[in-house]
């Protein structure tokens, strides 16, 4: 884990907001923006944020044996990963409303509350194979930030 990922996990940890932090460490919040943004910090920075921490400087190091981040996944490889965590949730929508269905018909026949629960589900599906499938192909560039629905 890197510097700035360990000073912010520190940070949230105490429930501290970044002006609480640089009070405590007498370092300006525009300093603590920085170093939770990826700057590294000056050993004098470092010694005052694990003094706040309590902890020692060398535990908010970056970790030598860490690999470097790995880069955004492609547009192409984004797009494979949002089809397959489609198709997945549409075979567990295919077996669960299977087994619904099967339940219904075994210990309730003459309601049909299976049948509601599918038809909703299946219009949640719908609606996203049509974002996907669909509007992502004649609106590419409206697909802002589609990591957020992870």
């Amino acid at each position: 884990m890197n510097t700035a990922k360990k000073v912010k996990m520190y940070r949230l940890r105490n429930a501290w907001s970044q002006e609480q932090l640089a009070d405590l460490t007498s370092l300006s919040a525009r300093t603590v923006q920085r170093i939770e943004s990826g700057q590294k910090p000056g050993l004098e920075t470092l010694a005052a944020l694990a003094s706040a921490f309590e902890l020692h400087a060398a535990d908010l190091q970056d970790d030598p044996d860490e690999q470097p981040d790995s880069p955004p996944p492609s547009p192409p490889a984004a797009a494979s990963a949002s089809q397959a965590r489609f198709f997945r949730k549409l075979a567990s929508f295919i077996v669960v409303c299977a087994a619904l269905l099967m339940i219904n018909y075994l210990f309730s026949p003459h309601s049909r509350w299976a049948l509601i629960v599918t038809l909703v589900w299946g219009l949640l599906l719908a609606v996203r194979a049509l974002n996907l499938f669909v509007l992502a192909k004649i609106f590419p560039e409206a697909r802002v930030l589609p990591e957020i629905r992870r």
